[in-house]
């Protein structure tokens, strides 16, 4: 049953203010759904003009209710960093761009430039949204109504942003050879958490390789269909991704920043991250599959056990240095979809080398005895794939993360 005041599947009890919240979280996924970026691209200025001042995807006041209002989650200050650790900075630049697009722009170049840039920033704005929206409707599942066709160009174009952006915060970091920049990012308090000596900011991204591998696979056939919310699978991804390479430094178990011997603050980032982009024959049939890789510190068992409080995918304990709402509920989430998730780690840091395995389906760690004969064959199967991604990969990793999407192969007369 679920506890009083929740939002979404078996509320017994919704407030006035969840309903309200609820109904800013249909209007904006609404708005994303009628948003045709084909159109845009191509309406004279005044539809376009009005296409953009009358979605609710981009009011600002919507905005606002779902960064501030604490029914999203169990906490309202976290709720406030989770909007803002995922979209916060993004959505300056989007209301930026409707601002000027609704003013009197008689300029034909300037027009133009304003709706480029709005609308290069629509895919990755509009998946974001889309995930902190949904949690909204339900918390634990993604309602049927919100399924649709996989979006491999918004995802091309969200996850191609991300790893500039990551790549850009490695850049600085070795360009000036220290962990520090001389100028505060206060558009962006969240995504660096930081260590403050004046002015400075702390940079925990550094980074040898970065890189999306097999990009190719991502466009489906005329034929081939999915079920799916394209914004809640590629925000955990650019989630799982950001965590990987260490956005946020290491604190202890006091919230606290940790330092080293040389007084530098620590970092708990990899060096490496691979996201790799598949298609396989799995139990389901043809699959798309993602796997973010890295060769970090990574997990001991607890954080893979839905029984214990260190369980990375509850609310508020993803990780001690980070909001803890970026993966909450993602395999409940996943499973609703038909999505599969599978997470195999390794601790990098302890000498006898732990391993741990998760799946939405089944959780089992490779050092117990008794798991089923499901849960062994599963094992065995990740860590086959682990062998071939070190061997193509010229790594060792530490954590993969692993989501795999059904495609559901249509026949002639369902194409026609």
């Amino acid at each position: 049953m679920a506890e009083k005041g929740s939002v979404g599947e078996g509320a017994m009890v919704e407030t006035p203010e969840q309903k309200d919240v609820r109904k800013v979280c249909s209007d904006v996924l609404e708005g994303i759904k009628n948003f045709d970026v084909e159109v845009a691209k191509t309406a004279p200025w005044e539809d376009f003009q009005t296409m953009i001042k009358s979605n609710p995807a981009l009011n600002a006041e919507k905005y606002t209710i779902l960064s501030e209002d604490p029914y999203l989650g169990k906490d309202e200050n976290k709720r406030q960093r989770f909007v803002g650790h995922d979209l916060h900075n993004l959505a300056g630049v989007m209301f930026a761009y409707q601002n000027l697009a609704i003013r009197e722009v008689g300029n034909q170049k300037s027009q133009e430039n304003i709706r480029r840039g709005l609308l290069k920033n629509w895919p990755r704005y509009s998946l974001i949204l889309q995930d902190i929206c949904l949690p909204g409707i339900s918390r634990e599942t993604v309602p049927e109504e919100y399924l649709g066709d996989f979006d491999s160009k918004a995802t091309r174009s969200t996850l191609n942003l991300l790893v500039e952006g990551l790549e850009h915060k490695s850049k600085i970091k070795k360009e000036t050879n220290r962990s520090y920049t001389h100028k505060r990012l206060d558009s962006d308090p969240v995504q660096h958490l930081v260590t403050e000596e004046g002015s400075k900011v702390y940079i925990s991204v550094d980074l040898q390789r970065l890189e999306i591998i097999g990009e190719e696979v991502l466009l489906l056939n005329e034929n081939e269909k999915t079920s799916v919310s394209t914004g809640v699978i590629i925000n955990a991804i650019s989630n799982i991704t950001r965590n990987a390479v260490g956005e946020f430094p290491r604190l202890d178990e006091f919230g606290e920043q940790m330092y080293g011997e040389d007084g530098l603050p620590l970092e708990r980032g990899a060096k490496n991250v691979i996201l790799k982009i598949s298609r396989e024959t799995g139990e389901s049939g043809e699959e798309l599959v993602f796997r973010v890789i890295d060769d970090g510190k990574g997990m001991s068992a607890e954080y893979l056990n839905p029984q214990d409080e260190n369980y990375i995918f509850q609310e508020g304990e993803s990780h001690r240095s980070s909001s803890g709402l970026g993966l909450t509920n993602m395999p409940e989430r996943m499973a609703s979809m038909g999505v599969k998730l599978n997470v195999w780690t390794r601790e990098r840091d302890t000498s006898e080398r732990k391993r741990s395995f998760f799946s939405n389906e089944f959780v089992g760690d490779d050092r117990e005895d008794n798991k089923s004969i499901k849960q062994k064959e599963g094992l065995a199967k990740i860590q086959k794939d682990i062998k071939s991604l070190e061997d193509e990969l010229h790594f060792t990793p530490s954590t993969v993360f692993e989501i795999r999407i059904p495609i559901t192969k249509l026949n002639n007369l369902e194409v026609d």
